[in-house]
């Protein structure tokens, strides 16, 4: 079984139509308001991969009225197993669906939870966790792996070893802030970002006085952040002055 994760709710998406409102009570947990001509609820859309199964947990309490999960495939709105959501005390609740084995390219898994068709009041939704089981994919997969070679504000990808993944790399001397693209496109936009590292192998700076940092995935141009640090200082090294170093950056999906 391949867990995708406990979701942060800010980060799953949002449907607010005609008034209906989404608040958002903490990391874990989010309120959902509308009427009857209103539909409103989080969603999150997983790629189709045949065999499958695709399966939601979370917990949900009703304040008024009632609510429900659904999961459709292969295109929202066909809706293949659903869920009512109507207790007043907090319930966990759990769903699934296995992808049939004619599962086209394109199509697609949503899970819906809040209120839609004849549903309608309030309802509060908390620790939305998504997994797969009989999963292809089960195992960690590179998005992008190489070893650079960095030195007075140039960077290279070493040419004696495999690189993947990685389509360039640009240092700025004015933000002292190496950058590496990693193309959107080789990128599961149905399931998050990479995972990335970047590990030190050799330093010429001395012993264990760098570190490298990096920061987050941008989906738009395929670019990610790396910033490396001097541990007696806690300021980042002047790439333009920097000795030879070597770092070893990677991402992975599941």
């Amino acid at each position: 079984m391949v867990n995708i994760g406990t979701s942060w709710i800010r980060d799953i998406k949002k449907n607010e139509s005609n008034g209906g409102v989404i608040t958002i009570l903490s990391d874990r947990s989010a309120k959902i308001v509308s009427n009857s001509s209103q539909s409103t609820y989080l969603y999150r859309d997983i790629k189709a991969i045949a065999c499958e199964t695709v399966i939601v947990e979370f917990k949900a309490k009703v304040v008024i009225g009632s609510a429900e999960v659904s999961i459709d495939c292969p295109t929202p709105g066909n809706s293949k197993n659903n869920l009512n959501i109507t207790s007043n005390e907090w319930q966990e609740y759990s769903i699934s669906y296995t992808v049939p084995n004619d599962a086209r390219k394109g199509q697609t898994v949503r899970i819906s939870i809040g209120q839609f068709g004849t549903h309608q009041g309030e309802v509060h939704i908390s620790d939305v966790r998504y997994l797969i089981e009989n999963s292809g994919s089960s195992f960690l997969r590179f998005a992008c792996a190489g070893l650079f070679v960095i030195s007075k504000g140039v960077a290279h990808l070493h040419e004696s070893f495999t690189a993947i993944g990685i389509d360039e790399s640009r240092i700025s001397n004015v933000t002292d802030t190496m950058r590496i693209y990693v193309p959107p496109t080789g990128v599961d936009n149905k399931r998050g970002a990479p995972i990335f590292s970047a590990n030190l192998t050799y330093d010429n700076q001395g012993t264990n006085k760098v570190i490298a940092k990096i920061g987050g995935y941008n989906r738009g141009d395929g670019s990610v952040n790396i910033v490396f640090i001097d541990s007696t200082t806690g300021l980042r090294i002047d790439m333009s002055k920097s000795s030879t170093f070597y770092v070893w950056v990677s991402g992975m999906c599941i």
